[in-house]
């Protein structure tokens, strides 16, 4: 949740102070930086963004207002949800980020993939629920 609100302060914050609150900038913006990256420019990985967003606010909204059928929902679910905001996040932070934020996300993203496999090798489920014994 706390990291949900972050990022929407964050995409509050880049429409309002970068782009003046027009979807045409940032479309435009994006497209430098996918051609700075790729070549081609192209600004439609701004409705990825959008799309991540609501999708991760629709997750958070979901644990919120309904635990235990978020706890409860179908394992293949959460981890395609789950699996696709850290495909783009990490994305967004380590493929398209700059600097020392490329450099700090690459190693955030490096602990994460640590503990996750140590979490698989312990054979506990990745949604934090301990399996029925």
């Amino acid at each position: 949740t706390a990291g949900c609100l972050l990022y929407l302060g964050h995409v509050l914050a880049a429409f309002h102070f970068a782009h003046g609150w027009r979807h045409a900038a940032a479309y435009e913006h994006t497209a430098r930086r996918t051609e700075a990256f790729t070549g081609l420019a192209w600004g439609g990985g701004l409705w990825f963004n959008h799309l991540f967003t609501l999708v991760w606010t629709l997750d958070a909204l979901a644990w919120w207002l309904a635990p235990q059928a978020y706890l409860h929902r179908q394992r293949w679910l959460t981890l395609s949800v789950h699996l696709w905001l850290a495909f783009l996040a990490f994305n967004a932070t380590v493929v398209f980020g700059q600097g020392a934020t490329r450099w700090v996300s690459a190693a955030a993203w490096a602990v994460l993939a640590a503990l996750a496999g140590a979490r698989m090798h312990a054979g506990l489920p990745p949604s934090g629920k301990e399996p029925k014994r």
